[in-house]
């Protein structure tokens, strides 16, 4: 982060990020792995940092990207994108026939 660290803002904002952190943790290895609810090949961990961006890359774009994106950040939209994550997160978001460029497995 850009701030001093003694600076309110900072705090508060480390703060957040080490409890999301944290509750991501104890979600995917309590309840995602624990109950076998992730999908064959998926990282655990790159599930939760796939998890955490989306939770947090709202607040953290600049204001600019989000106004070119069409985002507003008003307690419906966020509301609505924390229900298409969820979405995202359970189903996928391709289709099974999407073409798969890749040339390497990803799941490591």
């Amino acid at each position: 982060m850009m701030m001093d660290e003694s600076e309110a803002p900072r705090q508060i904002t480390e703060g957040v990020f080490n409890d999301l952190i944290q509750t991501s943790q104890q979600w995917l290895l309590h309840s995602l792995v624990a109950n076998h609810q992730l999908k064959d090949g998926i990282n655990p961990e790159f599930a939760r940092l796939s998890f955490i961006s989306m939770t947090v890359f709202p607040f953290l774009a600049p204001p600019q990207l989000l106004a070119k994106l069409g985002v507003d950040m008003s307690q419906e939209t966020l509301t609505k994108l924390a229900m298409h994550n969820g979405n995202v997160l359970k189903k996928g978001m391709l289709t099974d026939n999407a073409p798969d460029k890749s040339t390497k497995d990803n799941s490591q």
